[in-house]
Parts: C-alpha cells; sequence; structure tokens
C-alpha cells in the first residue's frame, strides 16, 4: 500500500477509532514505526477536547509502552487533565495517566500532585489486590507525598485477605495451603 493510500485510509476513521488502534497494536506488541506516526499525527489535529477520558488514558498509555515519549499528545492530555481536574476520572484511569508520564519521564509535579491528591478521595474498595498494587507503586515513583495516602492503601491491600502485614518485612503476600 503506498504512503499516501495508507494515510487516506487513516483519515477514513473516526478519533476514537484510531485511538482504539493505536491501543490494540501497541498491547499486542504488534506495531509499527509508520503506524504510529500516522495516527499519532492525525491525533495531533485534534482538538483534545473531543477525547473521552478513556481516550486520553489510552493515548498516554499506548505512547508511552511504545516509545513515543517526545509526542506532543502529551503535553495536550497534560494540560487537559490540569485544566479540567480529575473528578471525571476513575482510579484506573488516574493510574494509567501516572504510570504513563513516568514511563515517558514526562509530566510537570503539579500533574502529579493533583493526580496523586486526588486518590485521598477514591474508593478503593472496588480495585482489586493487583491495582492497589499498582496504585501503590504509582504513588512511589511519582514522589509525590499525600499524608496518610499510603497507610489508607495498605489497609485497604490487608483487608483483601491475601496479604499480612509483618513490621520487620512490611506487606507480604500470605501463602496458601
Amino acid at each position: 500500500m503506498s504512503r499516501q493510500r495508507f494515510l487516506d485510509v487513516v483519515d477514513e476513521f473516526q478519533t476514537h477509532e484510531l485511538v482504539v488502534i493505536l491501543w490494540s497494536f501497541v498491547s499486542v506488541q504488534r506495531h509499527n514505526e509508520r503506524l504510529i506516526a500516522d495516527i499519532e499525527g492525525k491525533l495531533c489535529t485534534t482538538d483534545v477536547k473531543k477525547f473521552d477520558n478513556g481516550d486520553l488514558c489510552q493515548i498516554v498509555w499506548s505512547l508511552a509502552k511504545a516509545g513515543w515519549h517526545e509526542s506532543k499528545l502529551f503535553d495536550a492530555v497534560e494540560a487537559e487533565v490540569i485544566k479540567l481536574g480529575t473528578s471525571q476520572l476513575s482510579i484506573k484511569e488516574k493510574c494509567m495517566i501516572i504510570r504513563s508520564f513516568l514511563e515517558a519521564k514526562r509530566g510537570r509535579t503539579q500533574l502529579y500532585e493533583l493526580l496523586v491528591d486526588s486518590f485521598s478521595t477514591c474508593n478503593l474498595g472496588n480495585l482489586h489486590e493487583g491495582q492497589i498494587l499498582e496504585c501503590l507503586r504509582c504513588l512511589f515513583m511519582s514522589g509525590v507525598e499525600v499524608q496518610g495516602l499510603f497507610e489508607t492503601f495498605e489497609k485497604e491491600l490487608l483487608s483483601k485477605g491475601n496479604y499480612g502485614l509483618n513490621h520487620d518485612k512490611g506487606i507480604y503476600l500470605r501463602t496458601r495451603h
């Protein structure tokens, strides 16, 4: 397929469809530079307000995983999240954004502080253990400290029943018999 024909095909897709295509190919590690470049180029020309929260998360996650750390979409997503705040983002979306920006070594302190601070108002009861551990990892890696937040996550993790607390070793996975 010629380069122009490939670009014409990309133009035929709606914004959300392009995000899903990008995420799909990156998540199964079947992407190539041309595919990412064409989709990223098209998404860069789209007003960031047209993306829903899931699209914003999938864009930065996909670009971070694919090694496209210099994309201008990181700046656009960061500005949008800072402008709109975090009340409309789920805790999973917040973690996905933090993880993506950390992996790409992008993002200002203001973004991390906004996202991490918003964890203190989240309902952690809906998260499974792996998600709690991922949130804890993101909190630790962000370098932002919110008084009592680690303890809140630890308490929720311990309440799930598969983990214990040893004051010498910290949290550990209980062995199953």
